[in-house]
């Protein structure tokens, strides 16, 4: 890691600020998006310039409505980046055949509904 992103406290905490805004209901994300430009330090070009194309971007081509996250089940892509994880180990290579990749996603996703079900089941009989 190199850069104010590592290096400074601040940089850091404004940058990361922009990544909680989706995790707000979404009439809040503009005004809380304005609230916290306010506490920017005005010197501070470089923490603005993220803050423009946030705002033009994230605010402007590519809507809230987009990528507010509030109320979704589920907030991460933690279960697709399991997956792939998955799917990774039980590749033996980069690149493999069509057909070897498919068998072993297939085979994935035969092993997550099979654990979704028996997750269910214990649920609903009032098991772990």
């Amino acid at each position: 890691c190199s850069g104010r992103y590592c290096s400074e406290d601040a940089f850091l905490w404004n940058v990361r600020s922009l990544m909680v805004l989706p995790s707000f209901l979404e009439d809040k994300i503009k005004s809380t998006f304005e609230e916290l430009e306010r506490h920017l330090d005005p010197a501070d070009m470089e923490t603005r310039a993220v803050y423009n194309h946030f705002r033009s971007v994230w605010l402007g081509v590519f809507p809230p409505s987009l990528w507010c996250r509030h109320d979704c089940l589920f907030r991460t892509n933690n279960f697709a980046e399991s997956f792939h994880a998955s799917l990774s180990r039980q590749l033996t290579q980069h690149h493999p055949q069509f057909s070897v990749f498919a068998r072993h996603v297939i085979r994935l996703i035969h092993e997550s509904r099979t654990s979704l079900t028996e997750n269910d089941s214990i649920q609903n009989s009032g098991g772990a």
